[in-house]
């Protein structure tokens, strides 16, 4: 299931007229995701699954397309027009399971949420259930949120790695992850609840 709402999350894509100039990778919110992928050192270019990227000019696009549906997606559209950058990547664990590597993964997966941690990066969910791991951390900047890491393992599936650059309101990504079933996101702590 987060699988498939990050993925819906992610192609129902968005735009964003920035504020902060310069190149991407200087962007505090930005995350390199091969970069997290090899640190982990436990992937092998072939268990790649999904590598998603979706850049301001198709954002926009699609942003534009929902303000002129029914209403329903404004928040979403809305939240878009503030970003950056959108990537996700998603592996395989079929490989790892068979050479019996996926407890190794999982214990990297750790360490790795720690070292963002150290990196500037907060957490603001952390849910280990078995074998299974999910983070979510935040980036900010004079108390502004600059960006969202989202790190996710299901041994029994798979592992994946979600960036959002830009300017995230948790609030806001809290009822998009109700509205689109992404239950870590949809943990996030509202802010403020809007009236009925």
């Amino acid at each position: 299931a987060l699988t498939l709402g990050l993925a819906l999350l992610l192609g129902a894509g968005s735009t964003s007229a920035d504020q902060r100039p310069g190149p991407l990778v200087e962007d505090p919110g930005y995350l390199h995701l091969d970069d997290l992928g090899d640190r982990l050192a436990v992937f092998e270019p072939e268990d790649l699954q999904v590598k998603v990227t979706l850049t301001q000019p198709l954002m926009g696009l699609v942003a534009a397309t929902l303000e002129r549906g029914d209403g329903q997606d404004d928040d979403l559209a809305r939240m878009l027009r503030g970003l950056r950058q959108i990537e996700m990547r998603i592996y395989s664990l079929d490989r790892l399971r068979a050479e019996g590597g996926t407890e190794r993964a999982n214990s990297r997966m750790l360490g790795l949420a720690e070292d963002l941690r150290s990196e500037g990066w907060n957490p603001v969910v952390q849910v280990r259930d078995g074998g299974s791991q999910v983070h979510i951390l935040l980036r900010t900047v004079d108390e502004t949120i600059v960006g969202l890491a989202a790190m996710f393992f299901d041994p029994a599936d798979q592992a994946g790695f979600l960036n959002i650059v830009g300017a995230v309101d948790p609030a806001e990504l809290a009822r998009i992850g109700r509205k689109l079933d992404i239950e870590p996101l949809s943990e996030l702590p509202l802010e403020e609840e809007s009236a009925p």
